[in-house]
């Protein structure tokens, strides 16, 4: 199929004055999915400072993989880096659109005329 930019998250674990701490860290991932929608590769992300950039061989190509990363991070919903493994689907992030255009259908429903 084709590759896609994925939104993922590190889990950190670390201790404070004592104190389990856990906090995590997102950034997005390069991933193939085949022609059923099921992950078949992705890129490292070893380290979150090292996560996918854009880039462009001239500025058009660079806001075209800018907004490619914009859309697919607002496609889809964040997901464990450690817990990618092949043939997993992603769930896809419910639109801001859809959801205030379903909120103002059920409210239009119960407004009187």
């Amino acid at each position: 199929m084709s590759w896609h930019y994925l939104p993922v998250y590190k889990i950190h674990k670390s201790e404070v004055l004592g104190k389990l701490e856990t906090s995590r860290s997102y950034g997005l991932v390069e991933v193939y999915l085949n022609d059923h929608r099921q992950l078949e590769a992705w890129t490292a992300w070893e380290n979150p400072e090292k996560a996918a950039a854009p880039y462009g061989a001239n500025i058009k190509e660079l806001r075209s993989d800018l907004s490619h990363m914009l859309n697919d991070l607002n496609r889809w919903e964040p997901v464990n880096y450690d817990e990618l493994k092949p043939g997993m689907r992603f769930i896809r992030r419910k639109s801001n659109y859809r959801q205030r255009r379903a909120e103002r259908t059920k409210t239009a429903a119960v407004i009187p005329r």
